[in-house]
């Protein structure tokens, strides 16, 4: 079936979280987006800006992590297991934003988001970014 697939590919990214291939990406984001399932997908777009983070391409690892994040703001606030994924997602984009060279923007994204970090990261994130500002 489509879902035993996905979940496939997820075990092998998650199976060498720091050293996956594009393949099984590619492949849980089609399969995700074929079964309409937002979660998965928001899940391997999130796989997809690592992946892109590794082979130092920053800026679309920005892109496409703030792709996911919105996707998983629109169904957190319907289904709670997704919460940690929008924290660590949230997390991502403010870094990946200041690490493009955008501290600006960076920071406008921890003032908006902050309600979904919890407060020692938001506070860590703070201090950094206004140490590079």
């Amino acid at each position: 079936t489509i879902a035993l697939e996905i979940f496939r590919c997820a075990d092998e990214i998650q199976s060498d979280s720091e050293g996956y291939g594009l393949a099984p990406v590619e492949r849980g984001l089609e399969l995700a987006q074929r079964l309409g399932d937002r979660g998965a997908t928001a899940t391997f777009l999130a796989y997809a800006a690592g992946w892109l983070l590794r082979t130092g391409d920053v800026a679309a690892a920005r892109d496409t992590t703030l792709e996911a994040l919105d996707q998983l703001l629109e169904i957190a606030d319907d289904d709670a297991v997704y919460e940690l994924r929008v924290r660590q997602c949230a997390t991502n984009a403010i870094s990946l934003t200041a690490m493009a060279g955008d501290v600006e923007r960076a920071i406008e994204l921890l003032a908006g988001l902050a309600e979904v970090i919890d407060d020692a990261t938001a506070d860590q994130l703070r201090r950094s970014l206004e140490g590079v500002r």
